[in-house]
C-alpha cells in the first residue's frame, strides 16, 4: 500500500469513529454482480486485488482477479479493487470515468457491507459471508440426534423459534418424507383427533369422505405437533398408545396402520406445571420428555442472541448495522422473542429502504411500547437523552431548531447527543 491509500483509509477510518474497520468489506465476505441483461454472478472475496474492465458483450466473466463487465457505448472504463491494511477493501477509479455508490458518484472510497455500488449499467453488492444453514446463536443439534429416531420436546416462550428449530431437526434428519405442522391450538377438541389420525367416510356427521390424518402425511417425514399442551385427555391417552407401538386406527376404521415418523412436540408451557395441574397425563409426559427435552430461552434471557440475530439478518437482506442499535436492543425486554425482533427488523428494512441501520423513529416506537422491561427500565436521564436525539433527527439534525424547541443551551445538547454525563 502507498501512503496516499495509508493516510486516505487512516483518516477516514478515524472520522468514522473506526466503523470503517468494523463494517468494511474485508476478505471472505460475498459480492453479487448484476449486469442490466442476463444472470447474476456471485463470488467470495479471497484475493486482495481485483481489477474490473469493460467489455463489449453484456454478460460478466470471471478469470482469477479479474472480472469484465458490460459497457453502453463506446467508452471503455477500469477500476480497482484492493484490500487496504490487510483489512478493508478501497474501490479506485483508474480514468476519468466515476463509479455510483448508492447513489453517490466518486472516484474513490472504501467499501462497507451493504453498500451497492454501479459500474455503468451494472450493480455490485457487498455482503457479509453467506448466511450459515444453522444459524449462529441457535439451539446447537447433533446430526447424529436429528437423524436418529428420538422423539423431541420444544419448550419455551411464544416466539423464542420452536418451528424453526423443528424444520432445521427435519432438514438435518435426512428423512425423505414431508414435514408436517399441526398446531393443536387452532383446532376444537372434536376435531383434532381426526386431525391427527385422519377418518374414514361416514365416521361422523359431515365425514362425506375419508380424510388422511398428519401421521399419514408425514410418513416417512417428521410430524411437528406444536402447542402440545392443547391436547385434551383423552387423545393423550391414544396418542402414548401410537408413540409406544407406531400404529394406530383413523377415526372410525376397523384395522390399525402403521407409519415411520418422527415426532416433534413443542409447548409454550411448562408441562410440568401442567401434570401438577391434572391437564396432563404424567405417563404422556414423560413419554414425551423420554427423548430429547430442549428449553428455549426467552431472549431477555440471553441478550448475546441478539447480535447474532442482527448479523445472519445482515448477511440475508444486504444491510450493516450501528454497533450502538445491539446496546439499544439489548435494554428491551422482547416479550415476543425472536420472532418480535426479526417482524420488527423487517419492517424496518422495508419502511426505512435503506441498507445501513441505525437507532431511529421505529425503535424508539417500539421502545415506547416495551411495558414489561422490569430489570430494563431506564434511567430518566437515558430517557432524556433519547427524547432530545429523537427530536433532533425529527428536525432534521438542525441545531438551532433543537436549541428552540426544547429550550436547552448548546453544551447540554452536546452532551445529549453525545450519549455522555
Amino acid at each position: 500500500m502507498n501512503q496516499i491509500s495509508q493516510y486516505i483509509y487512516r483518516e477516514a477510518n478515524k472520522f468514522s469513529g473506526g466503523l470503517i474497520s468494523e463494517r468494511g468489506a474485508r476478505i471472505g465476505d460475498s459480492l453479487v454482480i448484476a449486469p442490466i441483461h442476463g444472470g447474476e454472478k456471485r463470488l467470495i472475496l479471497n484475493r486482495t486485488e481485483y481489477t474490473i474492465s469493460s467489455k463489449s458483450d453484456f454478460s460478466v466473466d470471471v478469470f482469477a482477479n479479474k472480472i469484465l463487465i458490460p459497457t453502453v457505448g463506446p467508452s471503455s472504463f477500469s477500476f480497482l479493487l484492493t484490500l487496504e491494511e490487510g483489512e478493508r477493501f478501497l474501490l479506485k477509479a483508474q480514468g476519468d470515468i466515476p463509479f455510483k455508490l448508492n447513489g453517490s458518484y466518486g472516484y474513490c472510497s472504501f467499501l462497507e457491507r451493504g453498500d451497492r455500488v454501479m459500474i455503468g449499467y451494472t450493480e455490485f453488492l457487498f455482503s457479509p459471508p453467506m448466511a450459515r444453514s444453522q444459524p449462529k446463536g441457535s439451539v446447537d443439534i447433533d446430526r447424529r440426534v436429528a437423524q436418529s429416531d428420538l422423539s423431541i420436546l420444544l419448550q419455551g416462550e411464544t416466539g423464542t423459534g420452536k418451528t424453526t428449530l423443528a424444520r432445521t431437526i427435519h432438514q438435518l434428519s435426512g428423512r425423505g418424507g414431508r414435514f408436517v405442522h399441526l398446531n393443536l391450538a387452532s383446532f376444537s377438541e372434536g376435531i383434532i383427533e381426526s386431525e391427527i389420525f385422519g377418518h374414514v367416510k361416514g365416521a361422523f356427521t359431515g365425514a362425506v369422505k375419508s380424510k388422511d390424518g398428519a401421521l399419514l402425511e408425514s410418513h416417512k417425514g417428521t410430524l411437528f405437533l406444536d402447542e402440545v399442551d392443547s391436547l385434551p385427555i383423552t387423545l393423550q391417552t391414544k396418542l402414548l398408545l401410537f408413540l409406544d407401538s407406531m400404529e394406530f386406527r383413523p377415526v372410525g376404521g376397523s384395522s390399525y396402520r402403521a407409519v415411520d415418523t418422527r415426532l416433534i412436540f413443542a409447548s409454550g408451557q411448562r408441562l410440568e406445571e401442567l401434570v401438577s395441574d391434572g391437564r396432563m397425563r404424567k405417563d404422556f409426559y414423560f413419554r414425551l420428555a423420554s427423548g430429547l427435552d430442549i428449553h428455549l430461552a426467552p431472549l431477555r434471557e440471553e441478550e448475546n442472541k441478539i447480535e447474532d440475530i442482527m448479523e445472519d439478518f445482515a448477511q440475508k437482506n444486504g444491510i450493516s448495522y450501528d454497533r450502538p442499535l445491539i446496546t439499544f436492543y439489548k435494554k428491551m425486554s422482547w416479550p415476543g422473542n425472536v420472532r418480535q425482533l426479526l417482524s420488527h427488523l423487517k419492517r424496518k428494512l422495508v419502511m426505512s429502504k435503506r441498507t445501513h441501520f441505525t437507532v431511529d423513529h421505529m425503535d424508539h416506537e417500539l421502545e415506547q411500547k416495551d411495558f414489561n422491561r422490569s430489570s430494563k427500565m431506564m434511567s430518566l436521564e437515558e430517557m432524556k437523552r433519547n427524547y432530545v436525539k429523537t427530536i433532533f433527527k425529527k428536525l432534521g439534525n438542525q441545531r438551532s431548531k433543537t436549541l428552540e424547541i426544547l429550550q436547552i443551551s448548546p453544551p447540554t445538547l452536546r452532551t445529549m447527543l453525545s450519549g455522555t454525563t
